[in-house]
């Protein structure tokens, strides 16, 4: 069984960053706005790629099928 993290990109104007890490390190608005460019990235990958698993699933149902189909002929 695996384990899938989510991870939701932050609101605008709010800092991506843990707020005990954002105390201890100086962040810039613009390394800030990189932060919370990847985050959204991020989740639009995870998007694409639980689209592409439920695709393949789709396929591989397909031709589960097909073959017990064939096995009935």
């Amino acid at each position: 069984m695996t384990t899938t993290i989510h991870h939701t990109p932050a609101a605008a104007g709010v800092s991506v960053l843990e707020p005990a890490m954002a105390n201890q390190l100086p962040v810039t608005p613009e390394e800030d706005e990189a932060f919370e460019a990847l985050a959204r990235r991020n989740a639009e990958l995870e998007d694409e790629k639980h689209e592409r698993l439920s695709l393949i699933d789709q396929q591989m149902r397909a031709m589960e099928d097909a073959d017990n189909f064939d096995q009935h002929l």
